[in-house]
C-alpha cells in the first residue's frame, strides 16, 4: 500500500507526503496538485498505522473538503462518513467553520449554549444589528446595519470582545460597543451564534476550559490545514492551540493566492509559519500540472513584482500554448461584444465546450453588460454565486420553518414567518405578543401557543397563532425532537410536509408563472432535492444537522450548471480551473481597485487578485480592457491597468477592437502594449519645477484629462492635471 500512495507524484510531493512528524510548510505554487499532496498524506498516515480518528484536515470550503474525503475514501477503499459527528472511526476532514460548529454542539453545556443553536445568516445578523443600533439610541444613518455588521464581524475575526473593543479603540469604538455588546445580547437572546461566533467561542473555550482543549489535542494528534494563507488571527489561535502538545502540524498554501485580507485573513500567518516552528521542514511545490507555459510565464513575470511573498519558481512540462489575447475595447459593450464573439469562435470552429469557459470580473455589477451580450447571442450561461440560492425569499421562508422547528428560541425566523402566508397575525398582534413576553419573561413561541389568553389580540390572530404554535409541535414530533413519535422522518419527508402543511406551497404556487423556469415553486422543488441528496449521503443524520450544513454553504461551493459558461468575481474563482479563461475590466480602479489610491499598501493583494484569476486557466487567456466605461450615467476615460504593463509582452496578442477606430488616444495605429502606458505611472518618484521631489500615489483618467496624485516631500498631496504638471520621471 505505502508504495502505491507515492505513484505519479514528483520528488517533493513525496517529501511533503512522507514527513510524517513534526511541523511542515508546503508552499504549494498554482496548479501544483496540493489537493492529491494533502490526501496522498491523510493516507500515507493511517497506513503508518497511525489511528484515522486522530488525523484532522481542515480546508476552506465544504466542496473542497467533500472532494477530500472522496480522495482518502478512494485511496483506502473506505466509505467512511464524516458529517456531523465529532467522535467517529475516520478522519475528520471539514472547513474551520464545521470543525467550530461540531465543538460548540460536542460541549455546548460546558460553552454556556444550548445543543439547538441557530446559525444565522447574515440577513438577519444585520437585523439583529439595527435592533441592536435602535435599542442603543443610535441612528441607523450614524451606524448603518451593514458596515457595523462588519466592524463587529472584523472584531471577533481577531477575538476581540465588546469590553475589549470599547477599551482599545479610539472614540468611534467606544460609542459603538455597545451596538456590539447588545448584538451579542439579542443573539443569546434567540438562542443563535453567527459565522464569526463558532470561531471565537471556540478559541475562547480553549482558553476558559483547558479540559476540552487537552481532550481535542489527544483526539487529534495529526493537523493538515488546507489554503493556510488564507487563515485568520481566530483559525491561527484554533489551529495551533490543537497543535500545540504534539506540534505534527503539516500547514499548505501560497502566499501570491492570499486575497482574502478584506474578511479578515492575515498572510502574516504563512509567512512567519517558520518563526513559530524555527524545527519545521519547507517543501516548495513549484511544478505546474495546468497551464501551459505561456500563460504561466505571464503569471510569474506578475506575481515577481511583490514583497510578500515565498520565493518560488513555477514552471511546466505542458506545451507553450497560444500568446493571451489582450483586447483594446471602446467601451464596456464594446468589450462584452468582443468577448462574446471570441469564445462563440472558440465554440463553433474549436469545439470548445462552453462549460470548458469562463469569465472573471472584479466586482459583481461587471457581470450586467456580459449578460446583456450573452443573451443577445444565444450563448448559455450561468452566475456562479451559489449562496444566493439559499437567498431567496422563499428559500429563507421555508428555512426559517425548519429553524424555528428545532430552536424554537429563534424569534428572528418565527418574525419572519408568523404571517407567511397571511393568516391574520398582523403587526399589531405580533407587538402585543412581544409585549407580553417581555412582562412575563417567556419567549415569543410560548407566547404566540398561548395567544388566545391574552387580551388586545382579535380572535382570528389568536387562534391563528394558537394553531400555528400546535402545527410546529407537531413538525417537532416528526423531526423526533419532541416525544410521542414512532416513526423516523427523513429530512426530505419533514420539508414536504411543512411546505404544504404551512400553506408555503399554496402560497407559491399562485406567485409562479408556470411559464417560467426558476420561479418560487421550482426553488422550493430544488431545496427538497438538496433535502433528499442529503439525506442519501447522511442516513442517520438530523433536520438540525441539514440545517447546520445549509447554514455553511458558501460562493466557493457552488460552479456553473454543465453546458453553460460561468460567470463569476475573481474571489469566487479560488480553486477552480478552466481550459479557457476571459479576465474582463483590467483597469485602474477596477483591477487593481479603486481603494488602492487611499491604501497602497493593498496594492499588493490586488495584483495577488489578477495573479490567481491568470492561473485558472489551463489553455487560453483572454484579456480585456475598456477606454471609456459608464458609472452613474457618466462616461468616463479609462487607464490600462497598470497589471497589464507588469506582464510579458512577448507572451501578449495585443488586439484592438474594429469599434475603436481612428479614437486610440495613446499612439496613431500602434497596438503595443508601452504604447497603451501613461507616461507617469503609480510608484514612480517624479519632480514638479514648484513643488519639489514626489511620489506619484495615483494616477486616473477623467472625463477629457489624466489626473494623476503625488505625495511631495515638502509641499504634501497635491492632484494636478499630467498634461499641464510639467513633471520630470526621476526614478
Amino acid at each position: 500500500m505505502d508504495d502505491t500512495l507515492l505513484e505519479e507524484l514528483n520528488e517533493p510531493q513525496i517529501q511533503a507526503v512522507t514527513q510524517v512528524t513534526g511541523p511542515v510548510l508546503v508552499i504549494a505554487g498554482a496548479g501544483s496538485g496540493k489537493t492529491r499532496v494533502i490526501t496522498r498524506r491523510i493516507a500515507w498516515l493511517i497506513a503508518q498505522g497511525i489511528p484515522p480518528w486522530q488525523i484532522l484536515a481542515i480546508t476552506f470550503t465544504n466542496k473542497a473538503a467533500g472532494e477530500m474525503r472522496s480522495r482518502v475514501s478512494r485511496t483506502l477503499g473506505h466509505g467512511w462518513r464524516d458529517f456531523g459527528q465529532l467522535i467517529h472511526d475516520a478522519p475528520t476532514i471539514c472547513t474551520f467553520h464545521s470543525l467550530c460548529l461540531r465543538i460548540l454542539k460536542h460541549y455546548a453545556q460546558s460553552v454556556g449554549l444550548k445543543p439547538n443553536f441557530s446559525i444565522l445568516d447574515v440577513h438577519d445578523q444585520q437585523k439583529l444589528v439595527k435592533q441592536a443600533i435602535e435599542a442603543c439610541g443610535l441612528s441607523s444613518s450614524q451606524f448603518s446595519p451593514s458596515q457595523s455588521h462588519g466592524r463587529i464581524s472584523a472584531a471577533k475575526n481577531k477575538l476581540i470582545t465588546p469590553e475589549q473593543f470599547a477599551k482599545t479603540g479610539g472614540f468611534v469604538e467606544q460609542k459603538f460597543a455597545p451596538v456590539y455588546r447588545k448584538y451579542q445580547e439579542l443573539l443569546s437572546q434567540n438562542n443563535a451564534v453567527d459565522f464569526d461566533d463558532l470561531l471565537m467561542k471556540t478559541a475562547f473555550a480553549f482558553r476558559e476550559h483547558p479540559e476540552i482543549l487537552q481532550e481535542l489535542q489527544e483526539r487529534f494528534e495529526y493537523i493538515l490545514i488546507d489554503e493556510y494563507q488564507d487563515t485568520n488571527h481566530a483559525q491561527y489561535i484554533i489551529a495551533h492551540a490543537l497543535a500545540m502538545k504534539h506540534r505534527n502540524i503539516c500547514v499548505v498554501g501560497d502566499p501570491d493566492q492570499s486575497i482574502y485580507a478584506w474578511r479578515g485573513a492575515d498572510i502574516r500567518n504563512i509567512l512567519e509559519f517558520e518563526q513559530d516552528y524555527p524545527d519545521a521542514l519547507v517543501v516548495r511545490l513549484e511544478q505546474n500540472y495546468r497551464s501551459s507555459k505561456r500563460i504561466l510565464a505571464i503569471a510569474s513575470q506578475l506575481i515577481e513584482k511583490n514583497t510578500q511573498r515565498k520565493k518560488k519558481s513555477l514552471w511546466t512540462d505542458k506545451p507553450d500554448g497560444p500568446r493571451a489575447k489582450v483586447i483594446v475595447c471602446a467601451d464596456e459593450r464594446d468589450e462584452a461584444q468582443q468577448i462574446t464573439q471570441q469564445l462563440r469562435e472558440l465554440h463553433d470552429r474549436h469545439q470548445v465546450k462552453w462549460s470548458d469557459m469562463a469569465i472573471f470580473y472584479r466586482i459583481n455589477a461587471m457581470s450586467r453588460v456580459m449578460e446583456d451580450s450573452l443573451r443577445r447571442s444565444g450563448i448559455p450561461y450561468e452566475i456562479a454565486r451559489g449562496v444566493e440560492f439559499y437567498g431567496r425569499k422563499e428559500i429563507k421562508d421555508v428555512l426559517a420553518y425548519l429553524r424555528v422547528i428545532v430552536n424554537p428560541l429563534d424569534e428572528v425566523s418565527l418574525e419572519r414567518i408568523i404571517n407567511v402566508p397571511t393568516r391574520g397575525i398582523g403587526e399589531k398582534a405580533l407587538q402585543i405578543m412581544k409585549l407580553h413576553c417581555i412582562t412575563e419573561g417567556s419567549s415569543l413561541f410560548e407566547v404566540m401557543c398561548s395567544a388566545d389568553r391574552i387580551l388586545g389580540i382579535s380572535k382570528r390572530a389568536a387562534n391563528s397563532a394558537v394553531n400555528l404554535g400546535a402545527q410546529f409541535m407537531r413538525w417537532r414530533k416528526m423531526a423526533g425532537i419532541e416525544q410521542g413519535s414512532d416513526v423516523s422522518f427523513t429530512v426530505q419527508e419533514i420539508i414536504e410536509t411543512v411546505v404544504k402543511e404551512s400553506g408555503l406551497e399554496e402560497h407559491y404556487a399562485k406567485e409562479s408563472d408556470v411559464d417560467i423556469e426558476g420561479g418560487p415553486q421550482a426553488n422550493i422543488n430544488e431545496l427538497i432535492n438538496s433535502a433528499a441528496e442529503f439525506d442519501e449521503e447522511n442516513p442517520q443524520a438530523t433536520l438540525e444537522t441539514y440545517l447546520h450544513q445549509v447554514s455553511l454553504v458558501s460562493d466557493a461551493d457552488h460552479r456553473g450548471r454543465e453546458g453553460a459558461i460561468t460567470l463569476m468575481t475573481l474571489h469566487a474563482a479560488k480553486g477552480l480551473e478552466f481550459p479557457v479563461v476571459a479576465m474582463i475590466g483590467l483597469e485602474e480602479n477596477i483591477l487593481p481597485h479603486e481603494r488602492v489610491r487611499d491604501n497602497p499598501e493593498q496594492l499588493e493583494e490586488e495584483r495577488r487578485l489578477c495573479f490567481v484569476g491568470i492561473t485558472r486557466a489551463q489553455e487560453q487567456l483572454i484579456i480585456s480592457w475598456a477606454m471609456n466605461r459608464s458609472s452613474r450615467g457618466l462616461r468616463n476615460r479609462q487607464m490600462m491597468s497598470q497589471f497589464l504593463r507588469e506582464m510579458p509582452a512577448e507572451h501578449l496578442e495585443i488586439v484592438r477592437s474594429p469599434a475603436i477606430g481612428g479614437d486610440w488616444g495613446y499612439s496613431s495605429g500602434d497596438t503595443e502594449i508601452e504604447s497603451a502606458e501613461p507616461a507617469i505611472r503609480r510608484g514612480q518618484r517624479v519632480r514638479h519645477p514648484a513643488f519639489g521631489e514626489g511620489m506619484v500615489v495615483d494616477v486616473s483618467a477623467t472625463g477629457q484629462h489624466t489626473r494623476v496624485q503625488v505625495d511631495f516631500r515638502h509641499a504634501g498631496r497635491k492632484t494636478l492635471i499630467l498634461e499641464y504638471a510639467r513633471l520630470t520621471v526621476i526614478g
